[in-house]
């Protein structure tokens, strides 16, 4: 995969380009097995128990090279990094449901989830980062280091449930959860010797990270419904703790209140014409990264700097939508629309010096904003034969920064308006043609405005054809079209053709053998633009990915003792 990225952007009344350009040569191969079992224990209690194991391996080959000028003409500083490695992750999660129903208006259920992840990092990282002055090479840095990485995470969840049936029209749920998590991280970085072999430990980016926390909430739930209405209401408090050392020193211990408040009521004018109202509320907690960040060097160049003092942020998430389906005329009509808010949310505050190089840490900032309103409407007609589908959609937000002690505000919006005919012959063939219309704007306010304008076209034929009984053959087409815009010069199109097959090759009522593949004639070539908080950016890539699965499912079923499935 080539991927080229062009990022322009304005401090101190100058204007810096960066240019960046990554190969990437990545390969996963994944093995996963499911077991999920169901026992009747008895006329009013139930045991659910399950096993997902998974274990995937990657290879790793990444090359990247960027240069950042100032005023297109002045040279600050390049960057040409390589990671060759490998890698492989297994996973080992078991989950157990009781549930008992303890009379006719009391149900209690408890649930217990373990999850083991382990993860190696084994590979060579060589780099040479450059610093300029004057188009003078000002400071040369090598790096050629073996890195071997490890790390193990164990998290075990517990959550009981005690559902009171107080009436026919309302019910009381008590719950409580408790979750443990415990990791630790190995670091090992050793550096290149002159006689060729990497003996040499890096003490500065090898040690070992202890992190451990658990979280302690208790909820309450209240539940009204009848023919018409539909209402619930859930609080749910709790306390958070994190506590990381590194090396078995230097503790790094926070304690974190939380709070969920979700309320949600449903209106039904019939039985299928109903309005939702929903709102809920979320405390954010910070990552640990962004608190105490582990030491790295894959990117001197843009260096992320922990923040001890960040305070949680609390999200405020409200939603409307409305639903009419007409099933005598087969037409359906909905309505969604979302507004969103954080209260002391999630910024970041970068720093820039005369070289580019970035330093940046997360801080706490109150415009976060975020606004959603999709409509569709849908039609069948001849017999539905042909359906004729028509979305609308507006997407916006604002959200704020500080750069080099410099607050700047974004606004963007988008628009878009999607035409999406077919035809559809049961066990035949389906034919599909989807055609949209974007606009998008986004406005960076801040003493040197950059605004940022342009049209996005897409143009995707579709078509589905049964081979056989057993064989789906599907063929995609998809072409966009992003015009010249203020910022950049060029005009881009893009033509994307797939190929898709799913083959049964066995196939009864319990057992089924099939064969998928994807992207058969995959040749993608992709464009972005966007500004934001004084960054004007365009990236553009080229990749071949496909995609084939093998799948063998097997479903046995036995009602008098248990279900396996």
């Amino acid at each position: 995969m080539l991927s080229t990225n062009q990022q322009q952007f304005r401090l101190n009344n100058i204007f810096y380009s960066n240019y960046q350009s990554t190969i990437t040569n990545n390969r996963a191969n994944t093995h996963r097995g499911i077991i999920k079992t169901t026992v009747k224990l008895s006329n009013s209690s139930n045991l659910i128990f399950g096993v997902d194991l998974s274990n995937n391996t990657k290879a790793i080959n990444n090359n990247t090279t960027s240069s950042l000028f100032a005023d297109t003409i002045s040279k600050l500083n390049s960057q040409q990094r390589s990671l060759v490695a490998n890698g492989n992750d297994r996973t080992f999660n078991i989950n157990l449901l009781w549930q008992k129903r303890i009379n006719t208006n009391v149900t209690f259920s408890i649930s217990s989830k373990l999850l083991n992840n382990w993860n190696r990092f084994n590979g060579f990282i060589t780099a040479n980062d450059s610093l300029f002055r004057n188009n003078m090479l000002n400071k040369d840095s090598l790096t050629n280091q073996l890195k071997n990485d490890s790390n193990e995470n164990v998290s075990a969840n517990t959550k009981a449930i005690l559902t009171v049936v107080l009436n026919p029209l309302s019910t009381f749920a008590f719950t409580t959860n408790y979750t443990f998590n415990k990791s630790q991280s190995t670091l090992s970085s050793f550096n290149k010797m002159p006689n060729g072999d990497y003996s040499r430990k890096d003490s500065l980016y090898s040690g070992i990270y202890d992190v451990s926390g658990h979280n302690t909430s208790l909820g309450l739930t209240y539940i009204f419904a009848n023919t018409k209405i539909i209402s619930t209401t859930t609080i749910e408090t709790g306390i958070s703790s994190i506590n990381q050392m590194y090396q078995k020193e230097n503790p790094f211990l926070q304690k974190r209140f939380l709070f969920f408040p979700s309320t949600n009521l449903t209106y039904k004018f019939k039985s299928q014409h109903s309005i939702i109202f929903d709102y809920s509320g979320a405390t954010i907690l910070p990552q640990l990264n962004q608190l105490q960040p582990i030491l790295t060097n894959i990117d001197p160049l843009n260096q992320l700097v922990g923040n001890p003092a960040l305070s949680p942020a609390f999200r405020n998430s409200f939603f409307i939508s409305y639903i009419n389906f007409n099933s005598s005329k087969q037409k359906n009509f909905s309505f969604e629309g979302s507004y969103s808010f954080d209260i002391n949310g999630f910024s970041t505050s970068d720093n820039i010096d005369e070289f580019g190089k970035r330093t940046y840490s997360l801080i706490n900032l109150p415009r976060n904003k975020r606004v959603s309103i999709y409509s569709s409407y849908s039609k069948s007609m001849f017999s539905k034969l042909i359906e004729l589908n028509i979305i609308a959609r507006v997407n916006g937000g604002e959200n704020s920064k500080i750069l080099n002690g410099l607050t700047i505000l974004t606004r963007s919006i988008n628009y878009g308006l999607t035409i999406n005919p077919s035809i559809y012959q049961q066990d035949k063939f389906s034919t599909e043609l989807k055609t949209s219309l974007e606009l998008n704007s986004v406005k960076s306010l801040s003493p040197n405005i950059e605004k940022d304008q342009y049209l996005n076209f897409v143009f995707q034929p579709a078509v589905s054809v049964n081979l056989q009984k057993f064989t789906v053959l599907k063929m995609d087409w998809f072409v966009t079209k992003y015009p010249t815009n203020r910022i950049y010069g060029n005009a881009q199109s893009i033509s994307l053709l797939n190929l898709s097959i799913t083959h049964s090759i066995f196939k009864q009522r319990s057992f089924s053998f099939q064969f998928y593949a994807k992207n058969i004639l995959n040749n993608d070539t992709g464009l972005s633009r966007y500004v934001n908080n004084n960054y004007s950016t365009q990236t553009t890539y080229n990749t071949i990915g496909r995609y084939f699965m093998l799948s063998i499912n097997y479903l046995f079923s036995q009602t008098s003792k248990s279900q396996t499935k």
